[in-house]
């Protein structure tokens, strides 16, 4: 133990080295104990990144940085275990893109991850126009140049992306433009790593995505205002049906961060008209800079446009978040979203278009069901030659004609029937002693209980008697100095003939005999009676009877 410590102190230079007598005290061993959680998520992340889970890379160009994202796809939801960032200023982007990209992109071909690559937002034109019946059918360009409005604009030089949507009936087209030679810029610096990206989209898009997919809109809104805050500046976001038709950047001057929300919004719903946006404003989702919920009024902002203020507290508007979004965007493989290099990316191979990853896990599943149809079919297999050893055991004759097995069935079915005749005609007479012994009166005493019931002839061809059924008590009750009749006898009588065992199988009850009988001088004198219980007769309505008069 005390080599360890020692070990360990050289180890570790900015702790003083005590001499090998000296002992460490016990507070020194807690102190060593506490676990650094900033090392924990290193490791986790450390392990994530090599497992062989699906991984995905989002690259973000600004005009003065270049920020990398890399997320894997866990259960439960993308992990981002990867992060660089490096100056573009007087740098060749080609070398800065390799040295962020090179090192996780590997070398094997097969299994390299997805790069997304996102460009600002000042290097991209993004506009959302209706589109005529006359014009639906343009070709990209077209559309662009009738959304610049000006026949000396060098679209040709242009890379243009458009999606078409219908937010109010009304078909709009959303036009996504890029200077051609500084997207071929890009391209290049990943070609020379034989990276081919899965998209390229401009930086608001890959934001949006990200804020969507952590805090959904509430089922019903349609039109949706979001915003992304950073420290200077405001980037809103205008989103019908999931289709982002606007967006645009407005500073956010400190002290007057409310104004101007409400400057920006005001602003956006302006020009949505022009784009085809009838319907009135939702919700507004705030993202970023939770510090000025508390000194921004939102109720007031709510009065200003009628509509419900989320406020979250991300993704804010920066460039770490973007690539985040890129990176999700690439494990998503969504083709519905903006692409500029749709039209400059090559046909893609077989290879790359078939699905490596689903048909391992179908051949696995297809695999692991086959062993366990396997399992079930020796499992059925060994129970059918027990059942031909049992069957030859017995000495049944597997070659049995339809006559002899209709003749079994039937000796079968009569064995069946007269069981069930046995239990349905059956007496339980348990249940009916447990009734009675809360019947009896105290100064009553039961001598003799005879309970007698027959079974019904089941044999064929014989004469089927009637099947006597009976029950008849014994007792003895105290007489009173009167000498009269023991009104214990009439309280016995009714009591009995309220059992239900008795209601169901001998509604006749009668009183057959009761008799006065003297013992030895100085006894009290005693009355024997006895009751008879009989069955209703057949055609006849179940009355009870009333007791025999009875003298002393």
């Amino acid at each position: 133990m005390t080599r360890r410590r020692n070990h360990y102190r050289q180890s570790r230079p900015g702790l003083p080295r005590k001499p090998r007598n000296a002992t460490t005290p016990l507070c020194d061993l807690r102190v060593f104990a506490v676990k650094n959680p900033r090392a924990d998520r290193t490791g986790m992340k450390w392990l994530l990144a090599r497992i062989g889970l699906p991984k995905a890379i989002g690259l973000f160009l600004n005009e003065a940085e270049a920020t990398l994202s890399q997320v894997v796809a866990t259960p439960l939801g993308p992990v981002e275990i990867e992060r660089k960032q490096e100056s573009l200023a007087g740098k060749d982007c080609a070398a800065v893109v390799q040295r962020l990209v090179g090192p996780l992109v590997g070398k094997r071909k097969f299994r390299r991850p997805p790069v997304s690559v996102g460009l600002a937002a000042r290097k991209v034109y993004f506009s959302t126009r209706p589109v005529h019946a006359a014009t639906g059918d343009s070709s990209p360009h077209v559309l662009l140049r009738e959304a610049l409005r000006s026949p000396n604009a060098p679209v040709n030089d242009m890379v243009v992306d458009v999606i078409k949507g219908d937010p109010d009936s009304r078909q709009v087209a959303s036009i996504v433009a890029c200077d051609k030679n500084y997207l071929n810029q890009v391209l290049e610096a990943l070609s020379l790593l034989e990276i081919q990206p899965c998209r390229v989209e401009p930086g608001p898009c890959a934001l949006l995505r990200l804020a969507e997919s952590k805090h959904r809109a509430r089922r019903g809104d349609k039109v949706v205002l979001r915003l992304f805050l950073s420290d200077a500046q405001v980037l809103t976001v205008l989103v019908v049906e999931n289709m982002p038709l606007l967006w645009r950047f407005t500073p956010l001057p400190q002290g007057e961060e409310a104004a101007a929300l409400v400057t920006a919004c005001r602003s956006m719903l302006a020009t949505s008209k022009d784009c085809g946006v009838e319907s009135p404003l939702n919700v507004v989702m705030i993202h970023g800079r939770a510090e000025l919920k508390r000194l921004v009024d939102t109720d007031w902002i709510e009065e200003q446009f009628d509509a419900t203020i989320q406020w979250h507290d991300g993704p804010a508007l920066n460039q770490e978040q973007i690539a985040l979004g890129l990176a999700q965007g690439s494990l998503d493989r969504n083709e519905d979203g903006f692409d500029l290099a749709r039209s400059l990316k090559p046909r893609p191979k077989l290879m790359q278009l078939f699905p490596w990853r689903e048909a391992i896990l179908q051949f696995a599943l297809l695999a692991c069901m086959g062993l366990f149809l396997g399992y079930k079919y020796w499992t059925l297999q060994e129970a059918r030659q027990s059942l031909q050893t049992r069957a030859a055991a017995s000495g049944v004759d597997a070659g049995m004609t339809k006559k002899q097995l209709t003749k079994e069935k039937k000796e079968l079915e009569e064995r069946v029937s007269a069981i069930r005749e046995f239990l349905g005609s059956r007496i339980l007479w348990t249940t009916f002693l447990q009734e009675l012994q809360t019947r009896v009166p105290g100064d009553m005493y039961l001598m003799s209980i005879r309970g007698d019931c027959g079974l019904k002839n089941m044999t064929k061809g014989s004469r089927a008697g009637k099947v006597k059924k009976s029950i008849v008590l014994r007792g003895a009750v105290k007489v009173p100095p009167d000498g009269l009749v023991p009104q214990e006898v009439d309280y016995f009588l009714e009591a009995i003939r309220s059992l239900p065992t008795l209601e169901k199988e001998f509604p006749l009850v009668t009183l057959d005999e009761l008799k006065q009988v003297r013992g030895r001088v100085g006894d009290i004198p005693t009355a024997n009676f006895s009751v008879v219980c009989l069955p209703a007769k057949k055609g006849s309505r179940t009355s009870k009877s009333t007791p025999k008069s009875a003298s002393k």
